[in-house]
């Protein structure tokens, strides 16, 4: 089979265009290529992946090498094929290395199997990507006292297990400096980022806008989370602790005295805390920053969440790539990546999206599904209703704090248990004594006002 075919088999995609004759068209197609992943352009086949064939002569294709030279700063290769006689013309383009390659003062890129142009909006974070830059490391405005030096410290304290050639009580400009966030004695954008006192101030859309909603058009609570990563982070947990609802597996342990059971108590969230963690970190570190007015956004529903930030998957990488492990891992932000990995908010680089799904499958809910395009990344996680059993129920916060009398009490009547309870009545604490025994978590003996009780 020839190249032809094989290519005509294949059907149009990033990499492979058809073009039924040549056009200024195709220079717009060959600078996409080169911006991307390479590809081929064949001329002489129409959109149905018909050989319609090339006419030219050699005089004709020495002139389009010369007109795609004057107009783009790269050389492609042009050879003629014959498929059962019938001449296409093939335009063999590689990957710019290092660059990006314009066309008449304009950026073009392949976004499937189309040719797109570059919107100024993103326009910025396209030149530092196709150059090998990275936004973070750019050197910043900002002066060294900007910086919140006790927001240092507690980065020292907490990376200590994984960074310890820095120091709590050393000066905050020499950390910045070990992590890389100094550049010819400037602040970089990410130092900013993750210690500035006022990081909104210079990059107004870093934050994280979240909302609980009921459905599209109902929403319950809004909140616009700001402050360094670090505070978004933990600001971003909270708001997931207060929107989704929890569980607890309670079990009894014996303990080194047996008059004396110990209650373990597991607290199951809609979904696992730690994969939405992993994802809400995985949005700050690869997001684009450079040029975007747009902030993470996180959609909490009663049957699933969204987590999206803008910015798709850096060159090269698939969202299938991404269920797989390893594989490879461009964080966009390398600098960001590494200070949250030190402060133990990144288990592993390139491990991360594999580790929601292993978190995912464990708890028994669907497996989170991964979405891009050309301007944004989004994960989106599914709830089941988990099947609740006597030791897989819900527990309000009164009923625990009952079980922790019980085993701090031993076996007792109703009065000692509501004395610990005055904000409410012991009607109330009978009733709830009558769902913990019902569920086998606390036994009871006798009748009426005789009745005792104690945990199982």
């Amino acid at each position: 089979m020839s190249d032809i075919q094989e290519l005509l088999r294949a059907g149009e995609s990033e990499t492979v265009e058809f073009k039924e004759a040549w056009s200024n068209a195709c220079l717009k197609t060959i600078a996409a290529f080169a911006n991307t992943s390479g590809g081929t352009l064949l001329v002489g086949v129409n959109d149905a992946t018909q050989i319609v064939g090339w006419r030219g002569d050699d005089r004709e294709q020495q002139a389009i090498a010369t007109r795609i030279g004057n107009k783009i700063p790269i050389q492609p290769s042009l050879t003629i094929q014959d498929t059962e006689g019938t001449p296409v013309l093939l335009i063999r383009v590689d990957e710019a290395q290092g660059m990006a390659v314009p066309y008449e003062s304009r950026y073009y890129r392949r976004v499937g199997c189309t040719t797109q142009e570059v919107p100024p909006e993103q326009l910025g974070q396209f030149l530092l990507d196709r150059t090998d830059q990275s936004w973070d490391a750019l050197p910043c405005d900002a002066a060294f006292d900007e910086i919140d030096e006790q927001a240092v410290h507690r980065f020292c304290r907490r990376a200590a297990n994984r960074l310890p050639n820095v120091s709590d009580d050393e000066p905050f400009r020499s950390v910045l400096q070990k992590l890389g966030l100094v550049s010819q004695d400037r602040l970089t954008n990410a130092a900013v980022l993750l210690f500035g006192a006022h990081p909104q101030r210079r990059f107004i859309a870093a934050n994280v806008h979240m909302g609980r909603f009921k459905d599209g058009i109902t929403i319950l609570d809004d909140r616009m989370l700001e402050g360094t990563l670090f505070d978004q982070v933990d600001a971003v947990m909270l708001q997931f602790r207060q929107y989704l609802q929890v569980r607890y597996d309670i079990a009894g342990e014996v303990s080194s005295d047996p008059d004396t059971p110990v209650v373990h108590r597991r607290e199951i969230w809609d979904y696992p805390l730690d994969a939405l963690l992993e994802a809400v970190v995985n949005a700050l570190i690869h997001r684009t920053y450079f040029g975007s007015t747009e902030s993470v956004t996180i959609r909490v529903y009663d049957d699933r969440v969204l987590i999206r930030n803008p910015g798709g998957l850096p060159g090269g990488i698939t969202v299938e790539q991404l269920t797989q492990d390893p594989h490879p891992t461009i964080p966009r932000n390398p600098l960001l990546a590494n200070v949250l990995y030190y402060a133990e908010l990144v288990e592993k680089w390139g491990s991360g999206t594999t580790r929601i799904v292993g978190l995912c499958q464990e708890q028994g809910i669907p497996e989170p599904v991964y979405r891009t395009d050309a301007t944004s990344f989004e994960v989106s996680f599914a709830r089941v209703e988990a099947v609740r059993s006597a030791k897989d129920v819900a527990f309000s916060d009164r009923e625990l704090r009952i079980v922790r009398v019980l085993e701090e009490l031993g076996e007792t009547r109703i009065g000692p248990i509501a004395e610990r309870f005055p904000e409410v009545t012991t009607r109330t604490i009978r009733r709830d004594l009558q769902r913990l025994v019902e569920i086998g978590v606390v036994a009871s003996k006798g009748e009426r006002k005789s009745t005792t009780y104690e945990r199982r």
